[in-house]
């Protein structure tokens, strides 16, 4: 027989058992399997959840925020909410020599706009202390922090539109302290052993604590300022007599920088029509710790005395609404509300290491998205019995001028949990 006949037939016999093992793979072994031992998947919608809004918590925040906020906002959902400051600044040259009898002429503090949000028109009443407080740039200060037996002496009180066309906000610390002097001529009187590193330096100047005024009703203004900007500064022109014995005029620099401290604070009044355990049709979510949301899974407790029930995907959807001029917030956070302070985030995100969690909006169907099957699967077996779910913004330490309202309108958009799954 000859090798073409030989690889022919070898072909023919080939496509013969290839063909008797293609069965697919949904159907093989069927046949022997009983119906009533075999696994139906089902997916179900669950939306008869109790939803509302509550205060927020403090978030965390320090320099490695290179921004602050300050300003004061009224927002008809939302309440008012403020945003105050404290800030290090240091020396932009160790161990300046100021001249002979230095006298300022005039201290002028720069903050370099990075974003705003609210009416730019809006006039603000800036009042700018001396902060006693000694901040440590590494450290993480809560938003919430009572600075009132922090706040020095008062260094300015003035009152200022902010051009649309401004990239700075430009502010004037002139005003006489109580020693009869003006602000900053104490840094052109400094010893040699102050002047001689930063870290001596704030030892005697501490830092700044900014605020403005909120008693107001109209819409306002937040600013969102880069203290790691070059723009970000404050600047003391000064006369001296040099060494020919003339007077002469100088400026020298106090930076903000990367690696000076600072830390926001907030001050929030939300409405009271949105607060409370009563249940709402929408959820209001605050990237400035306003308030959160929260969801009730106690509708879920009745899975608990069905069969035994494997959960091969749960999703939480939300319909989302923006506010006002706000942007979303990238992504929303789930976690549980324990009896203590910890934070302690749903059982997808801490094992998953928010990896298929999501949590993120999904512009298709302007919702939020979350995938909770652990959770889920673990309230429904008992395991855990934290059946209030927190939402809040991503990121605590961050400074976002975010804003979301979720609807859970039962009769048009309810917040729904798509469970797929199969009863043993």
């Amino acid at each position: 027989m000859s090798n073409q006949k030989i690889i022919y037939i070898l072909g023919i016999f080939a496509v013969i058992f290839w063909s008797s093992c293609s069965k697919s793979d949904d159907t093989v072994g069927l046949e022997v399997q009983p119906e009533h031992n075999r696994l139906n998947i089902n997916t179900f919608n669950i939306q008869n959840f109790r939803t509302y809004t509550s205060m927020g918590g403090a978030l965390q925040t320090n320099r490695e925020n290179c921004c602050v906020l300050l300003g004061s906002l009224n927002n008809t959902d939302f309440g008012k909410t403020s945003a105050f400051f404290d800030a290090q600044y240091v020396l932009s040259t160790i161990a300046p020599d100021f001249g002979t009898n230095p006298k300022l002429i005039q201290s002028t503090l720069f903050l370099s706009i990075a974003n705003s949000i609210g009416s730019l028109s809006s006039t603000l009443n800036y009042k700018i202390y001396k902060s006693n407080l000694d901040v440590d740039a590494d450290a993480l200060y809560a938003s919430d922090k009572d600075m009132s037996s922090y706040m020095g002496e008062l260094i300015t009180d003035t009152s200022i539109t902010v051009e649309i066309s401004q990239k700075s906000l430009q502010i004037h610390l002139d005003k006489i302290m109580s020693d009869g002097k003006k602000w900053g001529q104490g840094i052109l009187e400094a010893n040699a052993t102050t002047l001689s590193s930063n870290a001596s330096f704030l030892k005697s100047f501490k830092g700044l604590y900014f605020t403005v005024d909120t008693n107001f009703y109209e819409k306002g203004v937040l600013y969102k300022y880069d203290l790691n900007s070059k723009n970000s500064y404050i600047q003391l022109k000064y006369s001296f007599t040099n060494k020919d014995g003339n007077l002469d005029t100088n400026v020298f620099k106090l930076e903000f920088n990367k690696e000076t401290g600072r830390f926001n604070t907030y001050v929030n009044n939300p409405t009271k029509d949105i607060l409370g355990e009563k249940e709402q049709s929408n959820i209001y979510i605050s990237g400035l710790a306003g308030v959160q949301g929260n969801i009730s899974l106690s509708s879920l407790l009745s899975w608990r005395d069905s069969a035994k029930i494997i959960i091969y995907k749960a999703e939480l959807i939300a319909k989302a609404n923006t506010v006002d001029g706000f942007s979303m917030p990238e992504k929303l956070l789930l976690r549980v509300n324990t009896s203590d302070t910890t934070v302690q985030y749903i059982d997808d995100y801490r094992m998953g290491k928010n990896i298929n969690y999501d949590g993120s909006y999904h512009s298709k169907d302007t919702a939020y998205h979350w995938i909770v099957t652990r959770h889920i699967q673990r309230f429904i077996n008992n395991e855990q019995n934290d059946s209030l779910i927190v939402i809040y913004p991503d990121d605590i330490t961050k400074t976002n001028l975010n804003r979301v309202i979720l609807e859970n309108d039962l009769n048009k958009n309810p917040i729904r949990l798509r469970i797929t799954y199969s009863k043993i």
